[in-house]
């Protein structure tokens, strides 16, 4: 038999092995992103299962997306916008890092999206690359990180956005000016 693991979550992927060891004959599970911790646990749990590499086989069937893959991924990008609109939404003066990080956590359990796609990061932009947010309370200027993803029925949507907290001031209206001019170049050069 052969099944494949696909995108799954350790959890389900530990769930899609057992399936295949209660075959009760030397099996192949075909995983894709398959780290080496991952063949080690799974080869050290299912002996009898052999392990192999199926990324090249699921990026050459899932190139082509079907219009039920685009509504898919519509949704799971539709749900990750909902919830990092809301955290931005809380970027006020007063409000912490962790207030934010609850209103995406909170906004993702409204909608009945019960996997995150990774923490979400909810963090005062500095001169240091921060990605877990505390209890900093947000001053009007700060510039917040907010990047978050979900996992809607397999689909991921991941976005990022940068918000100001109150007015921009002036240095922070030119570099969102010249980025804006840069991405329109990128956009003319693809097109």
């Amino acid at each position: 038999g052969h099944l494949e693991t696909g995108s799954a979550t350790w959890r389900e992927r530990v769930e899609i092995s057992e399936v295949a060891v209660s075959l009760k004959k030397k099996t192949t599970v075909g995983g894709d992103g398959t780290t080496p911790l991952m063949e080690t646990l799974l080869g050290g749990t299912l002996p009898g299962v052999t392990l192999v590499d199926g990324e090249s086989l699921l990026r050459a069937v899932r190139r082509p997306k079907s219009a039920d893959d685009l509504h898919g991924i519509r949704r799971a990008v539709g749900a990750a916008e909902t919830c990092l609109a809301d955290a931005a939404a809380g970027a006020v003066a007063g409000a912490t890092e962790r207030d934010l990080l609850g209103r995406f956590d909170a906004t993702m359990g409204r909608l009945g999206v019960t996997t995150p796609a990774f923490d979400a990061v909810t963090c005062v932009a500095g001169p240091g690359l921060r990605a877990l947010p505390d209890d900093r309370a947000l001053r009007t200027g700060d510039l917040v990180h907010l990047r978050g993803g979900v996992l809607v029925a397999g689909w991921e949507g991941v976005l990022a956005r940068t918000r100001v907290v109150g007015p921009a001031t002036g240095p922070q209206q030119a570099a969102a000016a010249r980025a804006a001019a840069e991405l329109g170049e990128v956009r003319h050069a693809c097109t």
